[in-house]
């Protein structure tokens, strides 16, 4: 079962360790697929349902299937999304730029 959102001393809800690692999962995918991460904090900022859909995308652009641990992914993707809000949306802004600049990719090598 997963963890509960807590709260701080001001009121405001934190993330749990869940969150936060898919979070940051989902940045290095981005960064893997080439895909805009303001676009996806732009769909998470907006409470849009079809953030899941989104995710499901950004999975299948690395060998067009989705594996378990991808599957699982855009199952939290689908639900979080709705849970999201106030205060919480930076700190996911700031966990999904956290995991997409920590993925190094190559760039591609020019002939000059």
């Amino acid at each position: 079962m997963p963890e509960l959102l807590t709260m701080t001393s001001t009121g405001e809800k934190i993330l749990d360790s869940s969150d936060r690692d898919n979070l940051k999962q989902l940045g290095k995918k981005c960064k893997e697929a080439n895909f805009p991460l303001s676009a996806v904090i732009d769909y998470l900022r907006d409470n849009n349902p079809a953030f899941g859909a989104i995710i499901s995308t950004i999975c299948l652009n690395d060998d067009g299937r989705i594996d378990s641990t991808e599957a699982q992914l855009v199952r939290w993707a689908r639900t979080f999304v709705f849970r999201i809000g106030g205060a919480e949306i930076m700190e996911a802004e700031n966990l999904l730029m956290e995991g997409y600049h920590s993925v190094m990719v190559a760039e591609p090598r020019t002939m000059w």
